[in-house]
C-alpha cells in the first residue's frame, strides 16, 4: 500500500502539542498556556490505530503480539539504560516491563492485546465495536473508585481505546480509497473548532463543580478532534506541505520521533533558560528532538547488538 502522508502529518502535529502541553517551566508565567495534552494524546493513539487492521491475517497472537513488542520495547530498553546511566533513575526492571516507564506504554500494549481479537473476531463489526467501547469506557468510570486520584488517572486512559480504534476504522477505509484527497475543509475546520471548544468546556465545568464524572464525556470531542484533524490532513493543501522538499524531511523526521520524543521530554524541560524567553521555548523543541534522536540512535544500536551480523552505522544514523 501507498505510504498515507496524512498520518505522517498527524504524528509530527502529536509530537508538537505533546510536548507542548509539557511546557509548564520553560514558559514560566505563562504556564497556563502549556495544554493540549489530551488532543497529542489522542492524535498518538489514532495513528497506532491507523494501520492495525490493515494487512493480511496474522500468524498466530504470539507472533503479532511480539512484533508490536519489537517495535516498542527496543526504545524503552534504551531509555531505562540511558536514564539510570545519566540521569540517576532507579525504575526496577519490573516497571519498565509492565509500564515502559510511562503509563501511555502498558496502555498500548493492553489495548493491542483487544486489537488482536478485534481484527479477528470482529473486523466486518468494527463500527459496533466503536459504540461498544465508548458505552463501557463510559460506564466503568461508575466501577471504580472516583475519589482515588491514581485510579481516575489511570481510568482516563481508557478513553483513547476508542480513539485508537476510530483510527483503525478509518484506516482501512482511507485504504479502500487508495488515499485520495480530500474536500469539505469548511466544514471540517469547524468540527475542529467546536471539538477542542466543548473538551474545554467540559474541563472547565469540572474543575468548578467538582464532577469527576464530566471527565467521561471528553471522548466525545477527542474522538471528533481526531476524525477532523486527519481529514484535514487529507487534503491537497496538507498534501503538498508533505511534499514539498523543504517540510518533507521535517515531517518525517518529527513524526518518526513521535515515542522518543514522548519519553526523553521531562528530563529535558527546564526553566534555566527562561531569561531568553521566548526564544527558550525554540532551544527546548531542538533540544528534545535532538534527544530524541539520540535515543532512537541508541535503540538501534541496542537492537544490533542482539542480533548477528556487523553494525549497520548508517541504518543507526539515519534520520527517518
Amino acid at each position: 500500500m501507498k505510504r498515507d502522508y496524512s498520518i505522517d502529518i498527524l504524528k509530527c502535529l502529536a509530537a508538537f502539542i505533546i510536548t507542548w502541553s509539557h511546557f509548564e517551566k520553560p514558559l514560566g508565567d505563562y504556564s497556563y498556556l502549556a495544554t493540549g495534552g489530551a488532543f497529542g494524546d489522542a492524535l498518538f493513539f489514532f495513528c497506532s490505530g491507523y494501520t492495525i487492521f490493515l494487512g493480511r491475517k496474522t500468524n498466530g497472537f504470539l507472533n503479532w503480539y511480539k512484533n508490536r513488542i519489537n517495535r516498542i520495547y527496543p526504545t524503552v530498553f534504551a531509555w531505562a539504560l540511558i536514564r539510570s546511566s545519566f540521569f540517576g533513575a532507579t525504575d526496577n526492571m519490573l516497571d519498565i516491563i509492565l509500564r515502559g516507564g510511562n503509563f501511555f506504554v502498558s496502555c498500548i500494549m493492553i489495548f493491542y492485546i483487544f486489537y488482536y481479537f478485534i481484527k479477528i473476531y470482529a473486523i466486518k463489526h468494527l463500527n459496533f465495536t466503536l459504540y461498544a467501547s465508548i458505552i463501557i469506557t463510559t460506564c466503568s468510570y461508575f466501577l471504580i473508585d472516583n475519589t482515588n486520584k491514581d485510579i481516575m488517572y489511570i481510568w482516563q486512559w481508557s478513553l483513547f481505546f476508542s480513539v485508537m480504534l476510530l483510527g483503525g476504522i478509518i484506516g482501512r477505509a482511507r485504504q479502500q480509497e487508495a488515499n485520495k484527497t480530500q474536500t469539505g475543509t469548511f466544514k471540517t475546520i469547524i468540527i475542529l473548532a467546536v471539538s477542542i471548544v466543548c473538551y474545554y468546556t467540559l474541563m472547565y465545568i469540572e474543575q468548578k463543580t467538582a464532577l469527576k464524572m464530566i471527565r467521561m464525556f471528553t471522548i466525545l470531542p477527542l474522538l471528533s478532534f481526531s476524525y477532523a484533524l486527519h481529514k484535514l490532513c487529507t487534503t491537497q493543501i496538507a498534501q503538498r506541505i508533505y511534499y514539498n522538499k523543504y517540510t518533507h524531511i521535517i515531517i518525517m523526521a518529527i513524526g518518526g520521533l513521535c515515542l522518543e520524543i514522548y519519553l526523553v521530554q521531562s528530563i529535558i524541560l527546564t526553566d534555566k533558560l527562561n531569561t531568553l524567553f521566548p526564544f527558550n521555548l525554540l532551544l527546548m523543541y531542538l533540544m528534545i528532538f535532538t534527544g530524541a534522536y539520540t535515543l532512537r540512535c541508541f535503540s538501534r544500536i541496542w537492537v544490533q547488538t542482539f542480533i548477528d551480523g556487523e553494525y549497520n552505522w548508517k541504518e543507526v544514523f539515519k534520520l527517518t
